[in-house]
């Protein structure tokens, strides 16, 4: 055997014996004692020019060996040779603090174990071990290389190794086999094949070395055989395995990357270079601008290569190119190498974008029809089918419009935001339904659609055409439409089409359901609301085998009429929910319904209480699907009121009967188109025509022939096209006849189903009354002319009277006051007492003046001679000076002409209402604007006080009386509007021909 095979021995010499060398950390001799010198045979200086390996005749890849070992292990023995031959046991220690090998060496004294020894080692080898002469006859096999061949070892020795190798390896490594017997390398290692003694192969690894003589020469072969055929099998079954992996991995369509420990990708397969969206990435690489999904897979794996666990995850990307969401399913599997120490870890990585819109696809579409389930109104559904096809088709934008389901409002609200595609292909839906009945694709919205209005805003958006689906039902008729539109270069493929398609057919279903709960709902609340309001006594009864009756649904009404709660009803024999002898009658004619088999219909007594009531009953039986009778309709009405009413009309129509054949008033009853249908006999004598002669025949055949029999006739088809009576006046003449002025009041008449059937007429000849009237508005006419006469009188009356007070008056007062103040400086000095009466008596003279002036004013202030405008600012601030009231006037234009009249009366007005103002308003602000036009003046008055109730004022108050009146004269009128808290204003208009007529 090799003897550089390293063997641990113990340490047994004695202590003189042992030399010690002093090693530094890199293996370096520091020290070497003369024992150590000895032992080597070279001395310390001779030592130090030689390799230390060489001092044990070791390789230098073997001594590293052995002192990594030691300081791995702290101790470690190893056997080499002197420089002499002798075989010397070697013993490292490192010393960790001082980083030192503390070598102890001594000579080996038994190098040679018992050949028993030798044997049992030989024998127990756990490989192959053979001992060959240099031309290649055996010597010795141990047990293992015997079983390993089939053959004995006495066999062995009468073959050679080169007859056991296969034909194949004969030459296998001959070069290196010379290099190692020339002594060029020590040891040789190949694999090999041989061939057992039943004929099959043996792959095996060879290991060779030679013993040589102390001059090296070489005595026999000595070689070790470890089996390998399991290995290189599994060995061939990875490579084979590694193979397919790289092939599979080439060809998968799932996304294959490896990291190792430090996070760096070692591997991608090809499917990473086709996926968009997936990070590819050094986990270790760093960017200015980390993309948050790159951050996030980096964390993964970096949690994979930190913790040694698998996980999976997804990983939601984006397609850089077409910007569609892509779903990656990503697992993380932790890879170990063979002493099981995390190495690295293994990503796979699965498209399911396509699952994830399907599996979204899919749940869209469960929501709608759970929607259309749960809900009927079709508004919910739309959003829902609009994200559904949305899923199916990411690319493109779509729109939908639908007709609004029977009964539902909600579609038929008018359209809140025309900038909506929606909203515009709703419009266009309504107005041109014939360009949606067929599917097809609009290349160019502005060139094949400019007519149409979700053009402008699809243009808007961005898009430049669209694909039309419409939703049809199962007729053939339009329910709605769908578009996809286009943007870009990206075009519609079939299958787009084929999920338009689709989505069209879900839209019909959603329509037509809707449109079904719908029409249900609206049946089932027409019937509940006909149930529960039904002033008839409704009853659903249950009729068994045994033709017992049993309630199982009553209305309100019949609840109501019996006194009983709804719960006491249901469930109960029909002998319990009646009083006994009404039980028995009713359930007499419910046996006879049941008997006949077909619906009646009649009227009994029942007894109620301590009276008796007429009802009357229209029973309906109700038959199973095997025919047989299991269900009774019993509705039944107490007419016992409508025969008292019946009983009550027949005595009132006899009443007015009597009343319209002994009417004053002319009575007629008028068909439809203004024929006489009736006429009672005051209208007859009017006429002055037999009745005979007059029914049945047009207006226009019987009144005289003018404007207003045809006005008459126009009159009567108006009150039947609206419904509403009618009330007008005609002069109806004839030839040789005084004219006469009837009131004619039309009343439409509905017939039982709420229709105008007839128009009754009543005729009043109020010729005297109208006669009445002239003479009285003739008589008002002269009235006011003679009050308006009056007043001018009394105007220029008073303007006189001022005149002469403020001339002559104040002309004697003036003088008497200057004769008076002369006396006072002629004798004042003279006579003190003088002085002082003078001027009690020149005071008494200035108030006499002002009472003069007042009189004079109050009569008619001189500045009305001025004109309307200075009059009306003099009134203003006299009434701020006075009252201390903020009033406010306005003039437009500035300069206006009136004459005195119309000036007087504005200015009376004005000061009739500012004196009102001050007594009752408690205002506190007052305005008053004059304006003058084209079409006349107009003057108002307006303060913020108090108010009245005009209807409690204006029978009691003469002044409003006054201001009325003067308004009429002028040709205006007069308004007084107030209300209690809202103040009170007094507007008087007079036009611009009245003005001047006054």
């Amino acid at each position: 055997m090799d003897s550089a095979i390293a063997v641990a021995t113990p340490d047994t010499q004695d202590a003189d014996d042992v030399g010690v060398l002093l090693l530094d950390a890199q293996g370096a001799l520091l020290i070497m004692d003369d024992c150590a010198s000895g032992l080597l045979g070279l001395s310390e200086t001779a030592a130090s020019l030689v390799p230390l390996p060489s001092l044990f005749s070791l390789k230098p890849q073997t001594f590293e060996q052995h002192i990594t070992n030691a300081r791995l292990k702290g101790s470690w023995h190893f056997q080499g040779m002197s420089t002499g031959g002798d075989t010397l046991s070697v013993k490292l220690d490192y010393k960790a603090q001082q980083s030192t090998y503390l070598v102890k060496i001594h000579r080996a004294e038994h190098i040679h174990l018992a050949e028993q020894d030798y044997r049992l080692a030989f024998d127990s080898a756990g490989t192959g071990l053979a001992l060959l002469r240099m031309s290649g006859e055996w010597i010795a096999a141990n047990r293992m290389l015997c079983q390993m061949f089939g053959y004995t070892e006495e066999e062995l020795r009468a073959t050679s190794f080169q007859r056991l190798t296969h034909p194949d390896d004969t030459d296998v490594s001959k070069d290196e086999l010379n290099r190692l017997i020339q002594g060029q390398r020590t040891s040789l290692t190949l694999e090999k094949r041989y061939i057992r003694k039943d004929g099959s192969t043996l792959w095996a690894r060879l290991t060779v070395g030679i013993a040589r003589t102390p001059d090296a020469k070489a005595l026999y072969f000595v070689s070790q055989l470890e089996d390998i055929s399991e290995h290189l099998a599994l060995r061939q079954a990875l490579f084979n395995n590694e193979k397919k992996y790289l092939s599979l991995a080439k060809n998968s369509q799932n996304i294959i990357l490896r990291y190792n420990r430090l996070g760096q990708q070692i591997y991608a397969n090809p499917e990473l270079e086709r996926a968009r969206g997936f990070p590819n990435t050094h986990i270790t690489e760093r960017t200015s601008t980390p993309d948050q999904l790159d951050e996030y897979f980096r964390t993964q794996v970096k949690l994979t290569l930190s913790t040694g666990a698998a996980s999976t995850f997804l990983l939601e990307s984006k397609d850089p190119y077409s910007g569609r969401s892509v779903d990656f399913l990503c697992n993380l599997t932790p890879e170990h190498d063979e002493t099981g120490e995390l190495c690295g870890a293994l990503v796979t990585a699965q498209d399911i974008s396509a699952l994830r819109r399907q599996e979204r696809a899919e749940n869209a579409r469960s929501a709608i029809f759970q929607k259309m389930v749960t809900n009927d109104t079709l508004l919910e559904v739309l959003p829902l089918l609009s994200a559904y096809l949305e899923i199916l088709t990411p690319e493109f934008r779509n729109a939908m419009a639908f007709k609004a389901v029977p009964g539902d409002d909600s579609l038929r609200a008018p359209p809140t935001d025309t900038s909506l595609i929606e909203t515009c292909l709703a419009e266009d839906l309504d107005r041109h339904p014939g360009l949606f009945e067929h599917p097809r694709s609009i290349r160019d919205l502005r060139r094949d659609a400019s007519d149409l209005a979700f053009s402008q805003p699809a243009l808007q958006a961005g898009y430049r055409g669209c694909w039309v689906e419409p939703v049809i039902n199962k007729t053939g008729v339009t329910l709605g439409v769908i578009l996809l539109f286009v943007g870009g270069e990206t075009q519609l493929s079939e299958q787009d089409r084929k999920h338009a398609q689709m989505a069209s057919h879900i839209g019909a279903i959603a329509w037509e359901r809707c449109s079904a709960h719908s029409h249900l709902a609206q049946s089932e609340r027409r019937y509940r609301e006909v149930f529960d309001h039904s002033q008839d006594m409704l009853c659903l009864l249950a009729v068994d085998a045994d033709q017992q009756l049993s309630c199982l649904e009553a209305n309100p009404k019949l609840c109501e009429m019996l006194a009983k709660s709804h719960s006491d009803m249901i469930g109960q024999p029909l002998g319990q929910c009646l009083e006994k002898e009404a039980a028995s009658i009713v359930e007499a004619i419910c046996l006879h319904c049941i008997a006949v088999g077909a619906p009646i219909e009649l009227d009994a007594h029942l007894p109620c209480g301590q009276r008796s009531i007429v009802v009357h009953f229209n029973l309906v039986p109700v038959a199973d699907s095997n025919g047989r009778l299991h269900r009774l309709v019993c509705i039944a009405r107490n007419i016992t009121d409508i025969r008292e009413a019946q009983r009550n009309e027949l005595a009132r129509q006899q009443e007015i009967g009597t009343l319209v054949e002994n009417s004053p008033d002319g009575i007629a009853r008028l068909s439809r188109t203004g024929e006489l249908l009736f006429i009672n006999p005051a209208l007859e004598i009017w006429l002055d025509r037999p009745q005979i002669d007059l029914l049945h025949k047009d207006l226009l055949e019987i009144l005289p022939k003018n404007l207003q029999s045809q006005l008459f006739r126009a009159a009567v088809i108006e009150a039947v096209e609206k419904g509403q009576p009618l009330e007008h006046e005609y002069v109806l003449t004839e030839q040789h006849r005084l004219q006469r002025v009837y009131h004619i009041s039309l009343v439409p008449e509905q017939d039982i189903q709420g229709k105008i059937a007839t128009v009754l007429a009543v005729v009043r000849d109020i010729s005297q009354l109208r006669l009445a009237e002239l003479r009285l508005a003739s008589l008002n006419k002269q009235l006011r002319q003679l009050m308006s006469s009056r007043e001018s009188a009394r105007e220029e009356e008073r303007k006189l009277i001022a005149q002469e007070i403020h001339d002559e008056l104040g002309q004697h007062l003036t003088a008497i006051r200057m004769g008076t103040s002369l006396l006072r400086f002629q004798y004042g000095e003279q006579l003190p007492q003088l002085s002082e009466q003078v001027a009690r008596l020149l005071q008494l003279i200035d108030q006499t003046v002002q009472v003069v002036r007042n009189i004079s004013t109050s009569l008619r202030p001189s500045i009305l001679n001025m004109g309307i405008a200075a009059s009306l600012e003099w009134l203003t601030d006299t009434f701020k000076q006075q009252w201390g009231i903020d009033c406010n006037l306005q003039i437009h234009p500035p300069q206006i002409r009136l004459d005195d009249a119309s000036a007087t009366a504005a200015f009376r007005i004005a000061q009739e209402s500012l004196t009102n103002i001050a007594r009752h308003a408690e205002a506190t602000r007052v305005n008053i604007t004059f304006e003058q036009g084209d079409n006349g003046w107009s003057l108002e008055i307006t303060d913020n006080g108090k108010g009245f109730e005009q209807r409690e004022q204006s029978s009691r108050t003469l002044g409003l009386l006054g201001m009325r009146e003067r308004g009429l004269t002028l040709g205006g009128t007069t308004t007084i509007s107030s209300s209690i808290g809202s103040g009170t204003t007094v507007q008087l208009r007079v036009p611009v021909s009245r003005s001047h007529d006054s």
